[in-house]
């Protein structure tokens, strides 16, 4: 009977254990990913506003591509390079300097230096300014008298718009090197001097004749004329005596 009640009971088995998925490791990858793209865009910001330099990477890029990249330092606020070879781990640093080889006249805005650690070939390079008004005005520049100067020449500089407090222009060059944003030199009106055509010897007017050598002429010709008129006959007064007078009365 006590055997037949302990059949009778059921011991329960444990329920197999359940696997759980661990997705803490995935989480701290995500995490330290996160925090390093912080960190570079941080020091990346710093780097700029501290030093006023900018540094453009170039992984890989085929000739006949463009490359357009931010630089938001002294003025320059981007860049487009066309670049005509294929170009590989290449940088462009842009670098605030406080003196260059070949300063032009007047007032300056900014100077910064454009380089390159490797070798480029490339075109062109399109430059967009975008400075404050403001900053403009404190330093005796007008809107209409800003200039880019690229090595000390005068690089063609375009107003392109106003956005708020901000002007913009564009540029165009071909070169790396100094970059110098200032006021744009005035150019003195020359005097305008009107020049004679002197004509060749063969095709030059025959003088005209004097007015002492015309009179000469004119007396000359009368002279002639007078030389050849006629000479009027005249006949001689005869005095007549008294004897013939009387004659005269009765003949």
């Amino acid at each position: 009977m006590l055997l037949k009640k302990r059949l009778d009971h059921k011991v329960p088995f444990p329920e197999p254990m359940r696997k759980s998925h661990d997705f803490r490791p995935l989480f701290a990858s995500i995490t330290i990913l996160l925090l390093l793209g912080v960190i570079g865009i941080l020091d990346h910001v710093q780097q700029v506003s501290l030093t006023g330099s900018a540094v453009q990477t170039i992984g890989f890029v085929k000739a006949g591509s463009d490359v357009e990249f931010e630089i938001n330092t002294n003025g320059i606020k981007s860049a487009t390079i066309h670049l005509t070879e294929d170009t590989k781990n290449a940088r462009i640093f842009f670098t605030n300097t406080e003196t260059v080889s070949q300063k032009p006249e007047g007032t300056i805005y900014s100077m910064t230096s454009v380089s390159s650690e490797k070798q480029l070939h490339f075109s062109k390079i399109i430059l967009t300014l975008r400075i404050k008004e403001v900053e403009l005005l404190n330093k005796d520049i007008a809107v209409s008298d800003v200039q880019l100067y690229i090595n000390g020449n005068p690089i063609k500089t375009t107003y392109t718009q106003k956005e708020g407090d901000y002007v913009f222009y564009s540029a165009t060059t071909s070169e790396l090197g100094e970059y110098v944003i200032g006021k744009g030199r005035i150019e003195k009106a020359k005097p305008i001097v009107e020049k004679t055509k002197e004509l060749p010897p063969q095709e030059q007017p025959t003088a005209t004749k004097t007015v002492e050598e015309k009179t000469v002429e004119e007396s000359n010709g009368l002279v002639g004329k007078a030389q050849q008129l006629p000479r009027e006959q005249t006949t001689p007064v005869v005095k007549e005596s008294f004897w013939q007078k009387i004659k005269n009365l009765f003949s």
